[in-house]
């Protein structure tokens, strides 16, 4: 809140003193104030340090720290920043303490990892963070095939030392195959999916299909895949329908597999919404809910699916706890962002996209949405100036066409906008275009019968910017339109 009444622009700043007692009374308005309650213990876990002297093995630190990561969230009673927000200090010289005060979080664990063939020299320090000093560390000589054993060794001492503060005693829970190659090729698959690139998503497949050839009981492999195969279709890279279909055909690979992997119940839940089977949708996210409750992807996606499906209320609560384990996520950032987008909060959706921008520069998806909201504003020449900054990094995609061309329509520029839809036509002959990126632009051009056509297209492909769509302001003169209620009906969302 500081921050944005600083802000060096105006209209990221807020406009009254109103605004800034609701902002407050959000944060403080849940929290009860004298309680007795012991604080929970928390924990940070840095990326570990690649000592290996090739670059190429950082995808195994990190994966190192990752598994972790996720073993730590297992226990109950303790909690374990995301990864996001813990990843978001690597490289960096920063003081224990300050990344502790960051964070949030009474400890750091940190290590290093040096690999040489099937050797393993695995060092790790767990540290108080308030005053640095070391409560636990060890160094691991190993062979390659006992990093499992050494994770379960890490938790676990882990647990011991804070097993005063912890409330039970669960074992940390592995599901990663015994086929060290296989694990191999499923860190490579995972690290490159965390680029969210069209280039690196190709490679994720390939190390998770790879991975899958050695060990087809390799349930978390196959839930990889399907989290690639989703995005593909996601991004508009091919089409929607195909994509989910196979990225459901990997998911129920992974449950038949393992039936309590929470993220793939949550993923699934995510393809029930897309096929506008909301009970079904609800029904997969309160498994995953129940089998891990602290899972950052658990509640991003399940967020998502609330913003989505216009639960607002239901999704900003859900996005609130999500921030407290990851308080440096982008796209929790961006998810707030959206939330007050939808309710026409055009300046609080603002600041939360220029806060993602002042940890990524690079973060595109921001553009997307300031460019939307500074036209809606009034604020032409900054939203054209964003959406033209969206097209050049995503390599003027169809979404970001579509975007480019809404923005020069609503700024009275009908030639660039038309211009845009030539391209976005040349492009549709040529590989799959998504139909809400016509959408945008027939609607922005007043070109109600073919936008209507664009979205009823949406609609039946399975075009997720859809749900985006019906909840943006510049469709409300649609509202009251016949084909437009038919088309939410389609959906199961009411009018």
């Amino acid at each position: 809140i500081v921050r944005r009444c600083m802000a060096k622009q105006p209209s990221a700043r807020y406009q009254a003193m109103a605004e800034v007692k609701t902002a407050l009374e959000q944060i403080f308005g849940g929290k009860t104030s004298g309680s007795s309650a012991e604080p929970q213990p928390s924990i940070a876990v840095l990326p570990f340090v690649n000592m290996s002297g090739d670059k190429e093995q950082e995808y195994f630190s990190d994966g190192l720290a990752e598994d972790i990561i996720d073993a730590l969230t297992q226990l109950p009673g303790l909690r374990v920043m995301a990864r996001t927000s813990a990843f978001a200090f690597r490289g960096r010289e920063q003081d224990i303490r300050e990344i502790g005060s960051k964070l949030n979080v009474e400890h750091i664990l940190e290590g290093s990892v040096r690999r040489a063939g099937n050797r393993l020299r695995i060092t790790a320090q767990l540290v108080k963070a308030s005053d640095g000093y070391h409560l636990w560390s060890q160094r691991f000589d190993r062979e390659i095939a006992d990093v499992f054993a050494i994770q379960d060794e890490i938790s676990h001492a882990i647990a011991e030392k804070l097993r005063v503060r912890l409330s039970g005693g669960d074992r940390p829970v592995r599901r990663h195959t015994p086929n060290v190659e296989a694990y191999s090729l499923y860190l490579k698959g995972r690290h490159q999916f965390y680029r969210a690139t069209k280039e690196s998503n190709q490679k994720s497949i390939q190390y998770y299909e790879q991975a899958i050839e050695l060990d087809r009981d390799y349930a978390l492999a196959w839930y990889g895949l399907a989290k690639c195969f989703w995005w593909t279709g996601y991004a508009g890279f091919i089409p929607p329908k195909t994509a989910n279909a196979q990225a459901g055909q990997a998911l129920h690979e992974a449950l038949d597999l393992d039936a309590t992997l929470p993220e793939a119940h949550a993923m699934l839940g995510m393809l029930r919404g897309v096929e506008y089977d909301q009970e079904a949708a609800e029904r997969e996210f309160r498994i995953a809910l129940d089998l891990s409750p602290k899972s950052d992807e658990v509640l991003i996606n399940f967020s998502w699916f609330l913003l989505c499906t216009q639960r607002l209320d239901e999704a900003i609560s859900v996005i609130q706890e999500a921030l407290e384990l990851d308080p440096l996520s982008l796209i929790l950032q961006h998810m707030i962002g959206l939330y007050h987008y939808f309710r026409r909060q055009w300046d609080e959706g603002i600041h939360h996209w220029l806060t993602a921008l002042d940890l990524d520069a690079s973060y595109s998806s921001a553009y997307q949405y300031l460019s939307q909201s500074y036209i809606q504003k009034g604020m032409i020449e900054e939203g054209i100036r964003n959406a033209e900054t969206l097209a050049e990094l995503y390599d003027r995609i169809p979404l970001a066409l579509g975007i480019l061309g809404w923005a020069y329509a609503k700024a009275g520029r009908n030639g660039e906008a038309r211009k845009v839809l030539g391209e976005l036509q040349d492009f549709s002959r040529k590989a799959y275009a998504l139909p809400s990126a016509f959408a945008w632009i027939y609607l922005a051009l007043e070109e109600i019968d073919h936008g209507l056509d664009s979205m009823e297209r949406a609609v039946a492909e399975r075009d997720q910017w859809i749900f985006h769509m019906i909840q943006d302001s510049s469709l409300d003169p649609l509202r009251s339109h016949p084909r437009y209620r038919a088309l939410l009906r389609r959906m199961n969302l009411e009018a």
